[in-house]
């Protein structure tokens, strides 16, 4: 018989103790909000800090692209905004990774665009239009230039600990793993301003939000120094951003952390009934966070890596 606490189990276990149907809307909020409660705890009494739960921790890596991609394009007339480009981007590129096209016209002269949107790996929209005249399906040459931006998952919460360079993705794999400093992008910024060194080996990194967006919530960036000036692969340890649960589905911290998750959703409960009588499904939840906490501290020390 499984040990697990899963969407099905907190959903009548809630329902009971507010006495309503597991139909009921109520028990949704409840479970969400007694969730929320335990992958951000409170700080335990005594102590100054929240904890931080390794299972919320998690490896990823991603590949930056060349500082610059060079093709031709056909430009068919005066007022032209949308560029097909004779060479693919590679598919992470977004238009918040380009800093702009720049396009050279019959007589040799360059001039840059800023890209509004890119509409698919050989699709850009320009935010101004391409201005030649006397211009009839002719051919012109291009050159995409790259910013060191890159779009961090939708589920990204937060860096935990360096980024390094995964050596056995280069053309040494002797070579140990290199460690890029991550710092604010308000020094980053200032190392772009002040400093020479625009394309190599990246050396520093920012994280930065993109702000809200309709429904979509605040968004995260990596901004990389100098702009890379080849493919690396990259790895980091970011927090995970958790997801409301479905029918079925098992909250992150699993069986291990299943009875102070219950704990804290039936502490949530209790305050929608109670909300001015003594707690003592709370003083359940404290208890149950502690030991939790405990346990997840101790899961991966030099003594015991892993549960």
């Amino acid at each position: 018989m499984s040990l697990e606490v899963n969407y099905n189990v907190l959903e009548a276990e809630i329902a009971s103790v507010l006495g309503v149907a597991t139909s009921d809307n109520e028990v949704d909020i409840v479970m969400n909000r007694g969730l929320r409660q335990f992958y951000t705890p409170e700080p335990l009494p005594g102590e100054r800090t929240t904890h931080r739960w390794s299972f919320l921790k998690q490896e990823r890596s991603f590949n930056t692209i060349e500082p610059t991609v060079t093709g031709t394009c056909t430009v068919t007339h005066n007022s032209q905004t949308v560029i097909n480009m004779s060479t693919a981007l590679d598919s992470v590129v977004t238009n918040a990774s380009i800093s702009h096209i720049s396009i050279t016209a019959a007589d040799g002269s360059v001039t840059k665009y800023q890209v509004q949107n890119v509409s698919s790996t050989t699709t850009l929209t320009l935010t101004s239009s391409y201005q030649e005249s006397g211009v009839d399906a002719q051919t012109r040459s291009y050159t995409v230039h790259m910013n060191g931006t890159y779009s961090l998952p939708v589920n990204f919460a937060g860096l935990e600990g360096p980024i390094v360079f995964d050596s056995f993705f280069g053309t040494d794999p002797q070579r140990s793993d290199m460690t890029i400093e991550v710092t604010d992008i308000t020094r980053l910024r200032d190392k772009f301003q002040y400093l020479d060194d625009r394309d190599g080996k990246p050396l520093a990194a920012a994280v930065f939000t993109t702000g809200v967006s309709g429904t979509a919530g605040s968004g995260f960036r990596l901004q990389l120094y100098p702009i890379p000036d080849a493919v690396y692969r990259l790895r980091y340890q970011q927090i995970q951003e958790p997801s409301a649960i479905t029918s079925g589905q098992q909250p992150l911290g699993g069986e291990l952390h299943g009875e102070t998750i219950l704990a804290s959703c039936l502490a949530i409960a209790e305050q929608k009934i109670f909300p001015n009588s003594p707690h003592r499904y709370r003083e359940n939840y404290i208890n149950r966070l502690r030991a939790s906490v405990e346990l997840d501290r101790q899961a991966y020390t030099t003594e015991n890596l892993g549960y």
